[in-house]
Formats: C-alpha cells, structure tokens, sequence
C-alpha cells in the first residue's frame, strides 16, 4: 500500500477539497488529480486545469469535501515486501485515467530509486 513519506509540507503538498465520494476500487493506489471549474479536486481526471499532482485515498479521505493533499514534490513509499514499480524508471500518468505508467506523456510524475520508492517531481510539460 503506497503512502506519502518524504514530504516537506511548505512546498511539496498543496491541499484541495475532493469533488466527489472515490470507489472502493481506487483507495491506495497512486492516482493523478486535477481540479474543475470551481478549484474541487477531480482525482483520475485532469479536467479543466490538467493533473497537477498525485494523491493516495484511503477510506478515511474518500468523500466529498474532505481537505486531501495533493503531492508535487516528495516521495512515495511502499512496504518494503511490496515492488509494484521498477527500479530506476520514470513513471508519467496516464493522460485518460490518472494512473502511472511508463509511456511518456506531458505529465511527468518522478521516477524510482528502488522499485518500493518513487521520487515525485511532478511536471506538466503543456499541451502535447
């Protein structure tokens, strides 16, 4: 199960209230986030404003209004008996659903030292 772990609170998070209640199905993984036409955060949609960075939900942040950070900068962490990344790649999001992967896109997230950490340095390069 991923989680924030290296993060400086001043400048690698930001915080925004959730648009809408997540599905079961998307809690704890690494998804993009973007924010509508009112600033609401739209996790797995860019939206108007495109992903400007990742969050992890779990069934404590999951519904609509709570305040969720949104990372920009940091490091993601899993157990270390969990390898769902590889080592020394660079992982984008999926420009359609938020997810990672590692085709390149204009969203790129960071990249991996060891497969369990994931080096966040989101950047959004503009329209592709």
């Amino acid at each position: 199960m991923p989680r924030f772990d290296k993060v400086n609170s001043a400048i690698g998070v930001y915080r925004g209230t959730l648009l809408a209640n997540v599905a079961p199905g998307d809690y704890n993984v690494v998804l993009g986030a973007g924010h509508d036409a009112a600033g609401l955060v739209t996790p797995k949609l860019p939206s108007v404003s495109g992903f400007k960075g990742v969050v992890i939900l779990d069934k404590t942040n999951r519904r609509a209004g709570n305040r969720i950070d949104i990372m920009t900068n940091g490091e993601i962490v899993w157990s270390s008996d969990e390898t769902p990344l590889t080592a020394g790649t660079t992982y984008y999001l999926n420009a359609t659903t938020g997810a990672l992967q590692t085709t390149e896109t204009r969203y790129m997230v960071g990249h991996t030292v060891e497969a369990w950490r994931l080096v966040v340095r989101f950047t959004d390069t503009g329209a592709a």
